[in-house]
C-alpha cells in the first residue's frame, strides 16, 4: 500500500508511474468512483482468478477527509483483507501538508503503507527539476535560456513539463527561438496580481482578476491554494516575529524574498492575526467541503470573496 500526500500533484503522478513501471505484471485500475463505498469495496476485495495482480489508484481520495465511522470501518476492513498481490494507492493533494483529522484510514495507512509527501517546490528546485529533465532526455539548454523559459510559463510543474516535452520533442538543443514559436502564450501579468490585491483588500480588482484567470482555464483550486499558502505564509511569519527573528533571518528560514515577506507583514499589521486564523479556517473547511463533492466550488469560494471584501 501506498500513501500519497501534498500539493504537488505533478510529483506524485511521476511516483505512481513508477510504481506501475516497476509491476508491469499488475493490472492497473484507475478508480473514477471514488465516492461510491461499495464500488471501493469490490475494487479493494474482489478475488478475480485472471486479474489478481492489480495496482488500484484512488486519487485524491475523499474518505480520508470526510468519512464516518462505519464508513472508515468498512473500508480498513477491506484493505486488511486484501490479496497480497494487490497494490492499493491513495493520494491526497488536500492544501494542507497532511491530514490533521482524526481518520482511522489515514492512521492505518501511515503505519501500514509506504508513505510520501510531495510539497510544491520553490523556485530554485523548479530549476533543477527542470535542468535534471532535460538532462534525463539527453537534451541541452543555456542557462539564460532556461531562465527565459520559466518567466514565460505559470509556476506549475505540469505546465512546465508539458511545454519543455514540446520543446525537447522538436529538438534536443533546445534555443530561444524555439521558445518562442512553441511555447503556449499564457496570462502571466496575474499570477501574482490575484494575492496582490487579495492583501490589499482590493475588491475590484480582485474580482476582474479572477474572472480574467478563470477564463484562461485557471482552477478554483488553484485559488484556494495561493489563498491557503500566503495566510500559512502570514502565520509563519507572524509566529517568527514573536520570537523575534530579524527579516534577514526570516529570508533564511523561509527561503522567501524580502519583498515577500514585507507584504505579509503589511497584510498582518493591516487585518490582524485573528483574522489571518479565522480566513485558514474558513479556507480549509471550503476545500474539506469542495472534496467531499457538498457545494459547487465556484459558488463555495465566491462567497468567501465576498464574505471577506464585505468586512
Amino acid at each position: 500500500m501506498y500513501y500519497f500526500y501534498g500539493n504537488e500533484d505533478y510529483l506524485i503522478d511521476q511516483e505512481i508511474e513508477f510504481i506501475i513501471k516497476n509491476n508491469k505484471d499488475h493490472t492497473v485500475v484507475r478508480s473514477n468512483n471514488n465516492n461510491d463505498i461499495n464500488e471501493i469495496v469490490k475494487q479493494i476485495s474482489a478475488i478475480n482468478l485472471f486479474e489478481n495482480n492489480k495496482i488500484i489508484i484512488f486519487k485524491n481520495f475523499p474518505y480520508l477527509v470526510n468519512a464516518s465511522e462505519k464508513e472508515q470501518e468498512i473500508i480498513l476492513d477491506s484493505l486488511k483483507s486484501k490479496l497480497s498481490s494487490t497494490i492499493v494507492i491513495f493520494t491526497n493533494n488536500k492544501i494542507n501538508q497532511k491530514t490533521k483529522s482524526n481518520n482511522k484510514i489515514v492512521d492505518f495507512l501511515e503505519k501500514e503503507a509506504t508513505c510520501k509527501e510531495f510539497k510544491e517546490l520553490n523556485n530554485k528546485q523548479i530549476i533543477q527539476f527542470v535542468r535534471d529533465q532535460i538532462n534525463l532526455h539527453k537534451a541541452s539548454i543555456s542557462e539564460i535560456d532556461l531562465v527565459y523559459f520559466l518567466s514565460k510559463v505559470p509556476n506549475k510543474l505540469d505546465l512546465i513539463m508539458n511545454e519543455m516535452n514540446k520543446l525537447i520533442s522538436l529538438d534536443l538543443n533546445i534555443s530561444r527561438s524555439n521558445i518562442d514559436d512553441l511555447v503556449q502564450k499564457y496570462n502571466l501579468t496575474s499570477v501574482f496580481d490575484f494575492i496582490n490585491y487579495f492583501q490589499a483588500n482590493d475588491s475590484e480588482n480582485i474580482f476582474r482578476i479572477y474572472y480574467e484567470k478563470l477564463n484562461y482555464g485557471e482552477s478554483i483550486t488553484s485559488f484556494i491554494n495561493q489563498i491557503a499558502n500566503n495566510l500559512e505564509l502570514c502565520s509563519q511569519i507572524y509566529s517568527l516575529k514573536k520570537s523575534s527573528m530579524s527579516l534577514k533571518e526570516m529570508e533564511t528560514t523561509l527561503n522567501k524574498h524580502p519583498f515577500v515577506i514585507k507584504k505579509c507583514l503589511d497584510f498582518l499589521n493591516n487585518i490582524g492575526y485573528t483574522k489571518i486564523k479565522k480566513y485558514l479556517k474558513i479556507i480549509e473547511n471550503i476545500d474539506l467541503d469542495i472534496k467531499s463533492g457538498a457545494i459547487n466550488d465556484k459558488i463555495i469560494f465566491e462567497r468567501f470573496l465576498l464574505e471577506i471584501f464585505k468586512n
